[in-house]
């Protein structure tokens, strides 16, 4: 497939998007301003927004996560969700996924800490009984 600038997974189906150095995200055979890597960040945002409808950008708020999933599982599904994302959406926007929090990795067979602001709690009780 050539020498790319960002993985590309063996699963693909539409390897025509895919170029040396950006993806046709929403399959026009042109790089638009938000496809361009080259382009500062801001332009490229506005750009993207602009195309955006409103339920594209309220799908973007949605947060999907794989908890029940053993952490290569996890890896496997997010790729193909990835994947399908980029290939079979209007304007190809990746998912934004999450797996992580400040406590930990949230999947099966890993381990969770308790969330920060309870650990401080915790640390500042047993700091302010000792003074």
């Amino acid at each position: 497939m050539g020498h790319y600038m960002y993985y590309l997974p063996p699963n693909v189906k539409r390897k025509e998007i895919y170029h040396k150095g950006w993806i046709d995200f929403n399959k026009n055979g042109v790089m638009d301003p938000y496809e361009d890597p080259s382009r500062p960040i801001e332009e490229r945002v506005e750009d993207l927004l602009s195309r955006m409808t409103l339920e594209e950008k309220v799908a973007q708020l949605e947060r999907k996560s794989f908890p029940h999933l053993p952490p290569k599982e996890a890896a496997i599904a997010i790729n193909e969700i990835q994947r399908k994302a980029i290939e079979e959406t209007r304007l190809g926007i990746p998912e934004i996924l999450c797996g992580e929090a400040l406590h930990g990795l949230i999947t099966r067979g890993t381990t969770m800490l308790p969330p920060i602001w309870i650990m401080l709690d915790l640390f500042q009780g047993i700091l302010m009984s000792t003074i």
